[in-house]
């Protein structure tokens, strides 16, 4: 065995090849990658499946002509009020949520009003 002999960090086997090497192969570099997300994907995972979940019920309505839903109905189909991507207060006092490039907000008699949000321009660098 090599003095400087390093192994795999994923299945312990000693490497062969280049110095740096840190994997034997794209198995256990992927399976060591995959595994040290694995928290961090448990703990995201049902957040970003209830954001998907409202989005779609949002673009869906709003896809096929209906900008302006009951809340009831939306409630029915699974969409969860508490997942939004952001908020504002309108001028007029109303409380405007933001799921990704759409936005909602409740008008009188429990319907929800369905648009297009108005995305900022990203800045732009150079000239």
């Amino acid at each position: 065995m090599k003095k400087n002999q390093t192994f795999c960090l994923q299945c312990g086997l000693p490497l062969v090849g280049r110095a740096d090497k840190k994997y034997c192969d794209d198995g256990c570099r992927n399976a060591y990658h995959n595994a040290r997300m694995m928290d961090a994907n448990r703990i995201c995972r049902p957040y970003h499946r209830s954001l998907k979940q409202n989005y779609g019920l949002l673009a869906e309505h709003l896809h096929a002509g209906q900008d302006v839903v009951h809340k009831d109905e939306l409630l029915l189909q699974g969409f969860d009020p508490k997942f939004t991507t952001c908020m504002e207060l309108l001028h007029d006092g109303t409380m405007c949520y933001g799921l990704y490039d759409l936005e909602y907000f409740e008008q009188n008699g429990r319907f929800i009003k369905i648009r297009k949000a108005q995305l900022p321009t990203p800045p732009r660098w150079g000239r």
